[in-house]
C-alpha cells in the first residue's frame, strides 16, 4: 500500500492529540490537522489528501460548508470526506449523502474507533483515489435506533437540551451501552471517558449532569420520571443519583433495543 495522507479538521484539541498519536504508529500513513474549516480551506489550496475527516458541527465554518466550497473551488478533488457528528437522523444521512461523503461516523465515539474505521476504509478502497461518490455507511447500523431511544428518554424526564448537562448524560448513557459487558466504575470510568470524547473534565462531566437532572426534577414531568424510576424517586430522596440514571437508562435501552 502506498503511503496514504489523513486530515482531521475538528476543533476538539484532545481528539487531535489522541488521533496523531495513534496513526502515528503507522508508517503508511501522514496525518494532519486543522482545527477550523477555514484552516482547512488553506491547506486544501496546497494538498489533496486521500481522506479529510470533517467535523460536521464546527463553530464558523461547519462540515457542510467546508465540503461545499471545496467542490464550488475544484479543491480536494481527489479527497474522500469522512463525517463526525453527533447528530445521526435520517436527515442528516441524505445531507451527507448529497454531499458525497466517503463515510459518517457517529459520535460520540472513541479515538481508537475512528481510527479502527478509517484504517478499514484504506484496506477496502486499496490504491483507488477517486474522490466518487460512495454510499454512505453508519459505524453501527444500531446507532440510529440507539440514539433515538436515548434522546427520547432525556426528552421525556425533562432534560434540557441546549445545556452541557444533556450532552454529557447522552455521551455517558451510550458510553455504558457500548461496555455493558464490563464493570463500569461512573467515577473512574465514565465520567472520563465522556470527558475525553466531549474535550471537558470528569469534574466538570459529572456536575454539569448532576445540575442537568435537577433542572429535569424541577421542570419536568414527574409522572413520567416515577414511572422510569419509581423506587428511587421518593420525597426524601428527590430524584435519583448520576449513576442510578445512567444505569437505568442504559439498561432500558438495550432492553428496547433487545426486543423492538
Amino acid at each position: 500500500m502506498d503511503g496514504y495522507k489523513i486530515l482531521l479538521i475538528d476543533d476538539n484539541s484532545r481528539l487531535r492529540d489522541e488521533l496523531k498519536e495513534l496513526f502515528s504508529h503507522d508508517k503508511n500513513v501522514s496525518f494532519y490537522c486543522c482545527r477550523t474549516g477555514e484552516e482547512a480551506m488553506a491547506f486544501f489550496a496546497e494538498h489533496s489528501p486521500d481522506y479529510a475527516i470533517v467535523d460536521m458541527m464546527m463553530p464558523g465554518m461547519d462540515g457542510a460548508e467546508l465540503i461545499t466550497q471545496c467542490r464550488e473551488k475544484n479543491l480536494a478533488v481527489s479527497t474522500r470526506f469522512v463525517g463526525l457528528s453527533p447528530l445521526a437522523s435520517e436527515e442528516v444521512v441524505k445531507m451527507t449523502q448529497k454531499l458525497g461523503l466517503a463515510y459518517f461516523i457517529a459520535m460520540p465515539t472513541t479515538p481508537e474507533k475512528i481510527f479502527k474505521t478509517m484504517m478499514r476504509l484504506i484496506h477496502v478502497n486499496g490504491d483507488a483515489k477517486s474522490a466518487d461518490v460512495q454510499p454512505v455507511m453508519l459505524e453501527k447500523p444500531r446507532d440510529l435506533e440507539q440514539e433515538r431511544i436515548v434522546t427520547n428518554y432525556l426528552h421525556l424526564l425533562g432534560v434540557p437540551p441546549h445545556i452541557s448537562g444533556y450532552r454529557y448524560l447522552k455521551a455517558a448513557i451510550e458510553y455504558s451501552i457500548e461496555h455493558s459487558g464490563n464493570r463500569l466504575s461512573v467515577t473512574l470510568d465514565v465520567y472520563p471517558a465522556v470527558a475525553a470524547l466531549c474535550d471537558s473534565t470528569a469534574k466538570r462531566v459529572e456536575r454539569n449532569i448532576r445540575t442537568a437532572l435537577d433542572r429535569a426534577w424541577f421542570i419536568g414531568d414527574i409522572e413520567m420520571q416515577h414511572k422510569l424510576f419509581g423506587y428511587t424517586v421518593n420525597d426524601n430522596k428527590g430524584r435519583p443519583t448520576n449513576k442510578e440514571c445512567i444505569a437505568m437508562l442504559a439498561d432500558r435501552t438495550m432492553m428496547r433495543l433487545k426486543y423492538r
